[in-house]
């Protein structure tokens, strides 16, 4: 977290002794997308954070931002087999279901140019890269096969629990088989202003994996059916409104 926060503090104190500085707050909501992965689905999640704006002419200007976001992801799957037993054939039905929630610092450092519209109203167009930490977040997965009547629970060490104890397996996110922490990527915004009022939205895409190796269909590799794995990124769109000072 103090590779984030430690140089947006300093990069504020540098930059306080420009008049023409202009400071921030946003809030706002995310969709972001795992691409590869063709389980999770996105799930709508927040943003918040605090910005600054140095004027380089009357059109241009760098801005930056720390922002707190959470990403999140969900999926529910079910498939059924037919599978030998000892007493002949029965019907086995496969349920797994999994959620995720990735919590980020994030330092967005881009170019804007304000196109003028109609007296106190323009247009700003910003393009630049992003650095995010992962902080927090909790992840579960759950596996179940149904026979018949009778529920099973598979763990992870392949033990076969009792109904009454079927329970998710809960971890943290950025655990050491989760999601790498660190994540770079490019980012687009568009912001319609209004005197100290805007309005945005925009679009980033991660340049570097959410994790090396990650199965592309989870329940299919969990049945041993399809074990393709795939590096997954970030591709999010998200929306904000915010005031200027």
């Amino acid at each position: 977290m103090k590779k984030l926060v430690l140089p947006f503090f300093m990069l504020c104190v540098s930059l306080s002794c420009f008049a023409q500085v202009k400071f921030n707050v946003q809030v706002g909501v995310n969709l972001t997308e795992m691409t590869q992965n063709e389980d999770y689905e996105p799930k709508i999640s927040y943003r918040l954070g605090v910005g600054l704006e140095v004027p380089i002419n009357k059109m241009w200007s760098f801005q930056s931002a720390l922002l707190l976001l959470n990403r999140s992801f969900s999926f529910d799957k079910n498939a059924s087999q037919v599978t030998p037993f000892f007493d002949g054939y029965d019907r086995v039905y496969y349920l797994t279901d999994s959620k995720v929630n990735a919590l980020y610092l994030q330092l967005p450092l881009q170019v804007a140019v304000r196109i003028p519209l109609y007296k106190q109203c323009s247009l700003k167009l910003s393009a630049g890269p992003y650095l995010a930490y992962g902080i927090g977040g909790k992840s579960w997965l759950r596996n179940a096969a149904v026979r018949g009547n009778s529920i099973y629970y598979e763990n992870s060490d392949n033990q076969k629990v009792p109904v009454n104890n079927l329970r998710r397996e809960e971890k943290s996110t950025f655990s050491v088989d989760g999601f790498d922490r660190f994540d770079l990527g490019l980012a687009l915004g568009v912001n319609f202003e209004y005197r100290r009022f805007f309005a945005g939205v925009g679009f980033e895409y991660g340049l570097t994996p959410i994790r090396e190796h990650m199965p592309k269909l989870i329940l299919d590799y969990l049945r041993g059916n399809d074990c393709t794995m795939v590096s997954p990124h970030y591709r999010s769109f998200n929306a904000c409104v915010g005031f200027s000072f």
